[in-house]
């Protein structure tokens, strides 16, 4: 009897020793006009500058779901699409891709990256993301276009393919005209793209981040 006594005590201390020592937590919820999104989260109560838990970010086709561990992402997050649609995974712990819808394809993740003085084509862990996932980077690009009036009153549409070089640190750090749709086209594309300087989740190569290049389209066209 005095054996059990004494291991209850023991449990009731260390249970006492780890509630002392948890982070408390307190919930917070942003509504982010700017950036067209809400961000549900929680934050330390002796820092609200400092995410710890579950963080919930929302705009209007998209969302993404992970967790915080004293201000830094970790675990698996979730990116969703239009409907709720699963759209990506991303282990943040181990800093590698669980899952893509677009990892059927026999190119996935074969990307331009920095190694040896020269940007050379490889096969990457994952190929460099915008965070809150490809449906928020979409929702900016069509929110933020301005259709040149020039080439609005010209009939002039198509597609531009910018060049995008994202850093080890996940900062846009050079854009380039892949495949150009005309100039005036072309500057406007630049023009919004530039928005995105930060934000990013570098490519990966056995879970070390390198810079590299990734093409993103911009699609003008006459309603």
């Amino acid at each position: 009897m005095k054996t059990i006594c004494t291991m209850l005590l023991c449990l009731v201390t260390c249970w006492a020793a780890l509630a002392q020592s948890a982070p408390e937590v307190k919930t917070k919820k942003i509504k982010n006009t700017l950036a067209d999104h809400t961000a549900t989260y929680s934050v330390l109560a002796t820092n609200k500058d400092v995410k710890h838990g579950a963080y919930e970010m929302e705009g209007k086709h998209w969302k993404c779901e992970g967790q915080y561990d004293n201000g830094q992402t970790s675990g698996i997050w979730s990116f969703y699409g239009p409907g709720g649609k699963l759209n990506y995974k991303f282990d943040f712990t181990n800093m590698a891709e669980v899952f893509s819808e677009r990892a059927k394809d026999s190119l996935h993740n074969v990307i331009e990256v920095y190694q040896n003085g020269q940007f050379v084509k490889t096969k990457v862990g994952n190929a460099p993301f915008y965070f809150g996932g490809e449906y928020r980077m979409l929702g900016y690009i069509a929110s933020s276009l301005r259709y040149p009036m020039e080439a609005h009153r010209a009939g002039l549409q198509g597609v531009t393919f910018v060049k995008l070089e994202i850093d080890e640190a996940g900062k846009l750090s050079d854009l380039e005209i892949a495949q150009s749709a005309g100039e005036v086209l072309d500057k406007e594309a630049m023009r919004v793209l530039g928005g995105l300087s930060s934000g990013w989740v570098p490519a990966m190569i056995d879970g070390k981040p390198v810079k590299s290049k990734l093409v993103v389209p911009v699609r003008f066209k006459i309603m």
